[in-house]
């Protein structure tokens, strides 16, 4: 389900997030990618931003960060 890919939209719910999830976020937040808030805004914000990826970006490199994705629709 979409709920258990918070911040990784390129893997599965058992890979952690990576350089390449957090840089597709970014291409979301820039409109050149599509993606379903509740596996890219991991900030809870309510869209896509350049926050999100910095977010997915500092997980990837080990800080350790909550993700507050949305719940899905459906």
């Amino acid at each position: 389900s979409c709920a258990s890919l918070c911040g990784n939209p390129w893997g599965s719910a058992t890979d952690a997030i990576n350089t390449t999830d957090a840089l597709f976020t970014l291409r979301v937040a820039v409109e050149l990618e599509q993606c379903n808030l509740c596996v890219c805004d991991v900030d809870g914000s309510g869209g896509v931003t350049a926050t999100d990826a910095l977010v997915s970006l500092k997980i990837a490199v080990g800080q350790q960060i909550p993700l507050e994705c949305p719940a899905c629709a459906g």
